[in-house]
């Protein structure tokens, strides 16, 4: 598992802080060292990057979320690997919370009068995915962001199924019995 203090340097970037961990990656806020982009740098957990279905996977994200074409959807600007395996996606640095954290913090669930809206913008942007070719198959509040400014942004396309080369995909990535999202 990558865990790169503050300071440290990533290729063209300078890592800022570690924001959070999941069950496949870290994710760290980090700065471009000549035009100060703030981006995240979410890094594929050392043990998995080297399964190479599961870093193909962990890769495809960015081409699946980038495919979209969505405001509601968070970009992935680059993606890379260093010389000692590690792999890694720069995205969209987002401000905000994800739903689960908002729920959290209201105590265990959203209101409805707010939860509508949400609804109403996620649909929004799985439709435009939909009709790109792009499934999710993982959404979830953890991969659903709210902005401080009420935008939302849909996150982690690594599990997404896209319409081409589906045949060869489902043989290559999903097998029978296998379990996929959470």
């Amino acid at each position: 598992m990558a865990d790169w203090a503050p300071g440290t340097p990533i290729r063209k970037y300078r890592i800022d802080a570690r924001l959070g961990e999941g069950a496949t990656s870290v994710v760290y806020a980090a700065t471009h060292m000549n035009n100060g982009l703030r981006v995240a740098i979410k890094v594929l957990h050392a043990e998995l990057a080297q399964e190479a279905e599961i870093k193909t996977r962990f890769l495809r994200e960015g081409y699946a979320a980038n495919s979209i074409q969505h405001h509601g959807v968070a970009r992935v600007l680059d993606d890379d690997t260093l010389e000692d395996g590690t792999v890694f996606l720069v995205m969209d640095l987002l401000d905000g919370e994800s739903l689960t954290g908002r729920a959290q913090r209201l105590g265990g669930f959203l209101p409805l009068q707010e939860m509508l809206p949400i609804a109403d913008r996620l649909l929004d942007v799985l439709a435009t995915a939909h009709d790109q070719g792009v499934v999710h198959r993982d959404i979830k509040p953890d991969n659903v962001f709210l902005t401080r400014d009420g935008a939302i942004k849909v996150l982690d396309f690594g599990l997404a199924r896209m319409k081409q080369n589906i045949e060869k995909f489902f043989l290559e990535t999903t097998g029978a019995g296998v379990v996929l999202g959470t």
